[in-house]
């Protein structure tokens, strides 16, 4: 970039000042007139002077020193005669054919020439000095195209030196001058000499040379030099100064020195600027190695262009590039030459806040500095003023492009857009109302926008695409996208990163929100400022999202969540109505979420990865963890800028603050190396890194955070190293692998040096260190020969690390007890493939043999450890089978394994993963993170009641397994067999985000059978589910999730598969055995069917002594005969239920007890149960649309919904089809109940007995012809109480039967109905009591109510048919229907032997006699 720097008129001094040319100009008389002056010319330099003359005015202030001036008066010759000199002038100036000459008594001797006037200096001419000349002038410094400097030494600087430090040689600088201290020239200290310029803003597009020296520009407004004898060491920017610049656009060549450049801003961040677009040279000379440093500070920002030179030409090392800055700018024509010819090649080390690096297109680059304008096809023409490279297509009303804006395109736009100066690669397409840009934005994209955002100025990287009111967006906004926004986003200063898709009505951002992505959102969220790695999906209503949240995901929601501030790295999925999410909450997860609720997570390490899966009630989740955030913006490297530089230099690039990624391939030929440090966030490379050179080298450092490799790494030449440092370890993403391939490759650790082992020999020679460190270099192919397991009778102590690659195809064999890669580990085994591994035991000598494609026993640790292809086959001894190992004692983490496993009858545990995961006294042994996919068959061992076969593990005792699953088919025969679809046996352990989709199968009696777990003892279970098929022949028990579950609690668990067992005792969709297990949150949807069974339900066919909180089941149950079935539970015994649900059709054409949501229930207190399904029972049973059976307990809120069907000599309800002294509150039936013979059908409850109803209600029909007790909301009721009741639904019966609009037949000292009412229609057949509220009463009625028709052959009642208690306060209404003369009925009571007082009759009721017959007892 080329800078011209001009002179401006300074009204407060009355003097011109030197500034640059983006200066507002003045004229002398303060009218705002610009003054056209080239960069070079300064014309009226001085104030009431004529012409530029040599230097005057000189006062001496310390030191001797004689001036003489030439006859001609163009050379002054200064003659200093002490070490130090002092001079204050008036003027310094030289014109272009004028010369200064010091005569100095040494190279080290310094003269101070310090200007006092009010005039810049303008050097066009020459200056000649031995030693060091010092210039300071405020009012700003010009070396124009003309000026020759040659010196021992030069300083040029705004900022003022005190007169006691310059003496002293403290050389501290400073002063308030924005002046410009600006080299067009040439300025050429002596060999190891130092140029510095100095001051507010310091630019060089000339020649500045200091061979074996040092050149420094340093950008401020305090600046320290630290000499050492003739050499500059160091330069310190103390303090800032605004709009900070340090800028070459020329030559600067210190070759066996160093080239510095520095600025430090006074203001906001990113705002100082350090720019190379020069060439600078510090190139090795006399073996003294170069050293080029462009510094922007922590706030500042770099850009990096043309070519920086540290190369060793002929001999030496190459020296050292260091770039560093809050924000440092690589753009792709950048060059960098460290290479040495005969030595060692140097650095290029590039220091950023954040750094990413990017393929082409990611990232903006600059313009091409062409100059030229170019104007087509605009009606109403364009206003561009210095600008560079701009094209206007098409564009109606004029575009107005400020002064240098560059790169610019506006295509069809037809309300053109102001972009303000220094703009560069600005797009404005199809734009009818476009956008007010600020100055220096870069790269904006503004595409089909209706009515233009208003971008703030140093906007850059913005895309506004097909966007109707297009966003507001603040100053210093950074890569905002805004695509197809109807009502677009107001986004605050300083954001970054933002897009927001598809947005009805935009978002509004807060300041230094960064990387957020609105996508598809109608009515978009308002986010705080410092947002950061936001992602809403799909939103309907938008989020409050509070400042400081960062890494938040709200997909699919309608009504999004209110974020407090400070949330970080939230996931909200398929939210329907939002949960509150407090401040600083760590990585939470709440996925399916519908309303609202209260529960809470706290703040600890081991909560930030809580989940509630398919709740119904929000989370407020609690503080927890933070990422830290990282200031300031960061760097972007061209993976093309970086291939080409490492060509001729070893690059290392650190982010100090924030991440480092990776995000595109990047290849070199080169020997030379890359190194990647991430000091304080994550490092993650997410591109293919590829080098081909001898001797190339990779380096990863991440200094706080973990080491991410998400894609392959690869260094085949010979001698290629690689090298990782990270306190927190590093790990590989599936898939990524790590090259070293080449002759003698390196591999280092965290100051760990690795052996690289390449084939099948060196593999063999780990035996002779087995606690040696190894990784594996390169794939390799066994060619299905033998292997002997490493170690055979010894174990492994060391670390081997695949490095992502593979070992294929081997058949492995032990001659002990052991079959494995590795007979026994203790050491540690990560990042490996297997495949093709076969291993059967055959060859062992031992009588318990453990077989497992990896290992036998493992007692340390795996780690990303992938088999496939597995073939594991069961010895003829006793023996254990896993895919991956057979017995783990240690740790296994992201850890896989597929293929087949085969048992026999001397098999005792088969697991696709680990046959056995067994904790000891020397630790918890633990899965994690893993999964397995076999097909295991067999025949097993009969009466194995211990044993166990799983799709994961066969059996667990005291392990924990954690975020881990299984697939495929577990197939096998024998009797006591526990099989699972994840864990055959399970006891004492834990289990936590685990899954199997495993279709279990288990022939043989009395086994245990569940598609995640078949046998499960005091092992706790949270967030599980299975969704395989589970079957068996004749088993002991048999659940979709789990066979027999004792003594252990479980939350958040389902299963989806359906389940069948033709022959046994348990059977559930969920457990088909609890006990003493309590359970929350769990869930089924598969269908369930059975033969001759004990008890089986929809979620549990047994449940004893748990309670169940949230628990649903949706498939239908079938059974053939079984004693008890239900929609949820078949049996409960002294179990609470609290939240349950049933929707499935339940059916037994022989079975005891039927109920839509439990066959059978004694005790426990059940509240908000309810069920759905149709209920279909054969004769002599108890069914219910809710419970079939049900004896004690206090239960409230219960509903029934689905139609009812009994057989003869069933008890039949709405609700419940036999009532045993239970209290029921708040309860209904809206199902049409029917049945042909049964003892009692009623619409709530086929019969009580000694039981409480209150507020209880029947809505559906209720018909048996040749039922002995009907009615509309109890059938039979033996000292039943009644209160708050009412039953609207039809009653209809045959002949010699007792029905009722609310009760069939009412019995017993205790009977009561108070408050109750019945207005379905009453109709029954000859030799019945037909009343329109009771058929038969011995009972006490009390405010009570009947309206529908009553009418029969029988006695009619219309309330009470047949009355031997006391009825008081009571009515009815309806029309009685006698069908043969003289049958007895009345409008009240038919026949009543009791009593009967304060009641009334009216409607149709009121025709007939209020009582048919009374008879006194």
């Amino acid at each position: 970039m080329n800078k011209s720097y001009t002179l401006v008129w300074n009204q407060a001094t009355g003097c011109w000042n030197v500034a640059s040319e983006g200066t507002r100009r003045r004229s002398k008389s303060g009218r705002g007139k610009a003054l056209v002056v080239a960069g070079a010319s300064l014309l009226g330099l001085f104030c009431q002077a004529p012409a530029f003359a040599l230097p005057s005015g000189a006062t001496v202030v310390s030191g001797d020193a004689g001036f003489q001036t030439s006859t001609d008066g163009r050379h002054m010759v200064i003659d200093q005669q002490s070490h130090k000199l002092i001079t204050n002038w008036n003027e310094f100036s030289v014109r272009a054919d004028e010369r200064v000459s010091f005569h100095q008594p040494g190279q080290d001797a310094v003269a101070l020439n310090r200007v006092i006037g009010r005039n810049g200096s303008d050097i066009q001419g020459r200056i000649d000095a031995n030693g060091k000349v010092f210039l300071v002038n405020p009012n700003g410094v010009v070396f124009g195209k003309s000026a020759q400097v040659n010196v021992g030494g030069l300083v040029a600087s705004t900022l003022d030196l005190a007169d006691r430090d310059f003496l002293a040689g403290n050389y501290q600088f400073s002063g308030d001058s924005g002046a410009t201290v600006s080299n067009a020239g040439s300025l050429q200290a002596s060999e190891g000499g130092s140029i510095a310029l100095l001051g507010a803003r310091v630019s060089n597009d000339g020649l500045i040379q200091a061979q074996l020296g040092d050149v420094a520009l340093g950008a401020g407004q305090g600046i320290n030099l630290n000499f050492d004898g003739d050499g500059l060491l160091n330069l310190q920017v103390d303090k800032g100064s605004v709009d900070a610049l340090a800028h070459n656009g020329g030559l600067i060549r210190a070759d066996g020195g160093q080239v510095l450049m520095s600025a430090r801003s006074a203001d906001s961040l990113l705002k100082t600027v350090v720019n190379n677009q020069g060439t600078l040279e510090a190139r090795t000379l006399r073996s003294a190695e170069g050293r080029i440093v462009l510094d922007g500070g922590e706030q500042g920002t770099v850009r990096v262009a043309g070519k920086q030179d540290a190369s060793a030409i002929g001999g030496g090392n190459g020296g050292l590039v260091l770039n560093q800055g809050a924000n440092v700018e690589i753009q792709r024509t950048a060059q960098v030459d460290t290479h040495a010819d005969q030595g060692a090649t140097g650095t290029w080390r590039i220091l950023s806040h954040e750094v990413s690096v990017a393929a082409v297109g990611q990232a903006n680059a600059a313009g091409d500095g062409s100059g030229q304008v170019h104007v087509a096809q605009g009606p109403a023409g364009a206003n561009a003023s210095d600008s560079n490279g701009v094209t206007i297509v098409q564009q109606q009303p004029a575009v107005d492009l400020a002064a240098g804006a560059n790169g610019t395109s506006a295509v069809q736009s037809q309300s053109g857009a102001n972009i303000g100066s220094g703009a560069n690669g600005i797009s404005v397409v199809q734009s009818q109302n476009s956008p007010n840009i600020g100055s220096g934005a870069n790269g904006i994209s503004v595409v089909q926008s209706q009515n233009g955002a208003n971008i703030g100025a140093g906007a850059s990287g913005i895309s506004v695409v097909q966007s109707q009111n297009s966003p507001n967006i603040g100053s210093g906004v950074n890569g905002v996208t805004v695509v197809q926004s109807q009502n677009g986003a107001n986004i605050g200063s300083g954001a970054s990163g933002i897009t927001v898709v598809q947005s009805q009505n935009g978002a509004n951002i807060g300041s230094g929100a960064s990387g957020i992505s609105v996508v598809q959102s109608q009515s978009g969220p308002s986010i705080g400022s410092g947002v950061n790695g936001v992602t809403i999906v799909q939103s309907q209503s938008g989020a409050n999202i509070g400042p400081g949240v960062s890494g938040i995901d709200v997909v699919q929601t309608q009504t999004l969540p209110n974020l407090s501030p400070g949330a970080n790295g939230s996931s909200i999925v398929q939210v329907q109505t939002l949960p509150d999410i407090a401040a600083d909450a760590g990585n939470v997860h709440v996925v399916q979420v519908q309303t609202g609720g209260n529960k809470v997570f706290g703040n600890s390490a081991t909560n930030v990865r809580s989940r509630t899966v398919q709740a119904r009630s929000n989370e407020n989740v609690g503080s927890g963890l933070a990422n830290p955030s990282s200031a300031g913006k960061g760097s972007t490297l061209h993976a093309d800028t970086l291939a080409r530089n490492l060509s001729t230099s070893n690059v290392e690039v650190v982010a100090t603050r924030g991440n480092a990624h990776v995000g595109a391939p990047l290849s070199w030929d080169s020997g030379n190396g890359l190194t990647l440090t991430a000091e304080r966030g994550d490092l993650r490379i997410n591109g293919a890194l590829t080098a081909q050179g001898e001797n190339a080298s990779l380096t990863l450092n991440a200094g706080q955070r973990p080491l991410r490799i998400d894609d392959s790494l690869s260094l085949t030449g010979q001698g290629a190293r690689v090298e990782f440092n990270s306190d927190k370890g590093y790990a590989l993403a599936e898939g990524t692998r790590i090259t070293l391939s080449g002759k003698n490759a390196g591999f280092r650790a965290n100051g760990r040096d690795y052996s690289v082992i390449q084939d099948l020999q060196q593999l063999r020679g780990i035996d002779r260190d087995l606690g040696g460190s190894y990784v594996l270099g390169n794939r390799i192919a066994g060619g299905n020969s033998s292997f002997l397991s490493i170690g055979n009778a010894s174990a492994f102590g060391g670390t081997f690390d695949g490095l992502g690659n593979t070992i294929d195809n081997l058949a492995v064999y032990g001659t002990g007890a052991y079959s494995g890669l590795f007979s026994v580990n203790r050491g540690t085994l990560r990042n490996l493939n297997l495949e093709r591994i076969s291993a059967d035991g055959a060859q062992a000598t031992h009588y318990n043999v453990q077989v497992g494609s990896l290992a036998a026993v493992n007692l340390g640790r795996i780690d990303n450890v992938n088999a496939s292809d597995i073939r594991i086959a069961a010895a003829s001894k006793l023996n254990s089978l896993g895919g991956l190992v057979a017995l783990n004692l240690g740790s296994i983490d992201n850890a896989s394994a597929s293929g087949t496993l085969v048992g026999n009858r001397h098999t005792y545990a088969l697991g696709g993963l680990a046959a056995e995961n067994i904790s000891t006294a020397r630790g918890v042994a633990s899965i994690s993170n893993s999964r397995a996919d076999f097909a295991i068959s067999g025949q097993l061992k009969d009466h194995a009641s211990h044993y166990g076969a799983g799709g994961l593990v066969g059996r667990n005792r005291g392990g924990l397994i954690r975020s881990s699953g299984s697939q495929g088919t577990l197939s096998l025969s024998g009797h006591g067999m526990n099989l699972g679809g994840l864990v055959g046996y399970s006891s004492a352990g834990g289990l936590a985000d685990v899954s199997a989709s495993v279709d279990v199968s288990g022939n043989g009696q009395r086994g245990l059978y569940g598609g995640l777990i078949g046998l499960n003892v005091n092992s706790g279970i949270a967030h599980a589910t299975a969704s395989g098929k589970v079957r068996g022949t004749d088993a002991e028990a048999l659940g979709g999730l789990i066979g027999r579950n004792l003594n252990a609690a479980i939350n958040n668990a389902s299963a989806h598969g359906d389940v069948s067992l033709q022959a046994g005792r348990y059977l559930g969709g969920l457990i088909g055995h609890n006990q003493a297990g309590n359970l929350a949150n769990v869930s089924t949807s598969g269908n369930l069917s059975g033969g001759s069974l004990l008890q089986a339900g929809g979620l549990i066919g047994l449940n004893a002594n748990a309670s169940l909180v949230n628990a649903s089941a949706k498939g239908n149950v079938a059974t053939r005969g079984a004693e008890a079935v239900g929609g949820l539970l078949g049996e409960n015994l002294y179990g609470s239920v609290i939240n349950g649900s049933a929707s499935g059709e339940v059916t037994d054409g022989s079975g005891k007890t039927l109920g839509g949501l439990i066959g059978s229930n004694l005790g426990g207190n059940h509240s908000n149960l309810k069920a759905s399904g149709w209920v279909n029972a054969g004769a002599n049973s108890d069914v219910g649309g809710l419970i079939g059976h049900n004896r004690g307990g206090n239960h409230s809120t219960l509903a029934a919904s689905g139609n009812v069907t009994g057989g003869k000599g069933s008890r039949v309800g709405g609700l419940v089809g036999y009532n045993d002294a239970a209290s029921l509150t708040n309860v209904s039936a809206s199902g049409n109940v029917s049945a042909s013979g049964s003892r009692a059908i009623g619409g709530l409850i086929g019969s009580d007995l000694r039981g409480s109803l209150m507020l209880a209600s029947s809505h559906g029909i209720v018909n048996d012809k040749t039922s002995h007790n009907l009615g509309g909301l109890v059938g039979r009721g033996e000292n039943t109480s009644i209160r708050s009741a009412k039953a609207s639904g039809a009653v209809s019966g045959g002949a010699g039967i007792r029905a009722g609009g609310l009760v069939g037949s009412l019995e017993g000292w205790q009977a009561l109905i108070l408050g109750a009412s019945a207005g379905g229609d009453v109709t029954a057949g000859y030799d019945s009591y037909i009343g329109g509220l009771v058929g038969f009463s011995t009972a006490t009625i009390s405010g009570a109510s009947a309206s529908g028709k009553v009418g029969g052959s029988g006695l009619l009642g219309g309330l009470v048919a047949w009355n031997q208690g006391n009825v008081m306060g009571s009515s009815a209404s309806g029309r009685l229907e006698p069908q043969i003369p003289n049958q007895i009925h009345g409008g009240l009571i038919g026949i009543n032997f009791g009593w009967q007082s304060w009641n009334s009759v009216y409607g149709a009721a009121a025709t007939v006699p209020m009582i048919g017959r009374h008879y006194n007892l």
